[in-house]
C-alpha cells in the first residue's frame, strides 16, 4: 500500500457529514504532507458522546488506520473551544471546531482573548450546524430561564459559550443556574426536572433532542430576532429557522 499524503487523506474525508472543522497542529500537517512520513499515533476530539462530532472523530479514526495501517488512535470527546486549546498546546492531534472559534483562536479573541492559538491548521471544512435549546413546555423563551436551571453542556464546548451569549444579551445571565454537564447526561436531568433546559450544537434533528422529546414533554426555545442579529454581527452567527416538526 502507498504511502498518503495530506491531500489524499482529505479527499478521503470530504464526503464526511459532520460539523463545521477539523483542525490540526501546523508540525503534524507537515509532516502528514511529506510522502513518507507516517504518524505514530493520532487523538482524535470530537464532542460530547452520542453528538455527530463524537461519531465523526470515530470514523475518520478508522479511516486514518486505512491511510495509515500502523497508526495507533484514541478516540475521546471534547469541545469545540477545549479542542482548540488542546491542538494548540500539542496534547491533541485532531480536533473538531466550529469556524469562528477557529479564527477567534487564530486571532486571539473572545475566549481566546490575548492568548491567540497560531499553531492550527484546517485539516477540513464540513457543514453548518445549528444551536437548539429544548425547555418545557410553561418555558417560551431564553428569558423565561430566569430562576431556573439549564444544561447547556460542559466548560470548553461552544454549546455553553453561545448560551452564555445569549442570556447575557437577554439580561438574565445572573439568575440562570448553569449545570456543567456533557450530552448523554442531558436527557435524564432534563426528564427529571433537574435541568429545564438543555442546549445543544449540532445537526437537525439532533439525537438528544430526539431523545428527550421521546419520553418527556418540550418545545425548541426561539431566539429573538434582536438577540440573533446582535450575536450574528458581534460573533459570525447565521439567522436560520429550523423547521417545524424538526
Amino acid at each position: 500500500m502507498r504511502d498518503f499524503g495530506r491531500r489524499d487523506f482529505i479527499k478521503m474525508g470530504t464526503g464526511l457529514a459532520l460539523s463545521s472543522a477539523l483542525v490540526l497542529p501546523a508540525a503534524l500537517a507537515r509532516k502528514a504532507h511529506a510522502a513518507a512520513a507516517t504518524p505514530e499515533y493520532l487523538t482524535m476530539v470530537g464532542g460530547g458522546q452520542g453528538g455527530a462530532w463524537y461519531l465523526g472523530a470515530a470514523a475518520i479514526a478508522e479511516l486514518s488506520k486505512k491511510v495509515w495501517p500502523g497508526v495507533a488512535t484514541t478516540v475521546t470527546p471534547g469541545g469545540g473551544i477545549s479542542n482548540l486549546k488542546g491542538v494548540g498546546a500539542k496534547k491533541i492531534e485532531v480536533g473538531f471546531a466550529f469556524a469562528m472559534d477557529v479564527t477567534a483562536a487564530y486571532k486571539g479573541m473572545l475566549k481566546f482573548e490575548g492568548k491567540p492559538v497560531k499553531n492550527l491548521r484546517a485539516l477540513m471544512s464540513t457543514n453548518g450546524a445549528y444551536l437548539s435549546t429544548v425547555a418545557k413546555p410553561d418555558i417560551k423563551s431564553y428569558a423565561d430561564l430566569a430562576g431556573k436551571s439549564a444544561a447547556p453542556g460542559r466548560a470548553g464546548m461552544t454549546g455553553l459559550a453561545s448560551f452564555e451569549r445569549i442570556v447575557n444579551q437577554m439580561g438574565v445571565a445572573k439568575d440562570v443556574k448553569i449545570v456543567n454537564t456533557g450530552y448523554g447526561e442531558m436527557s435524564a436531568l432534563f426528564q427529571d426536572n433537574v435541568v429545564q433546559s438543555a442546549t445543544v450544537i449540532g445537526s437537525i434533528p439532533h439525537p438528544v433532542v430526539d431523545e428527550i422529546l421521546s419520553v418527556t414533554e418540550g418545545h425548541l426555545l426561539p431566539v429573538d430576532d434582536a438577540v440573533a442579529d446582535a450575536l450574528g454581527k458581534a460573533f459570525n452567527y447565521e439567522k436560520v429557522t429550523i423547521p417545524a416538526g424538526t
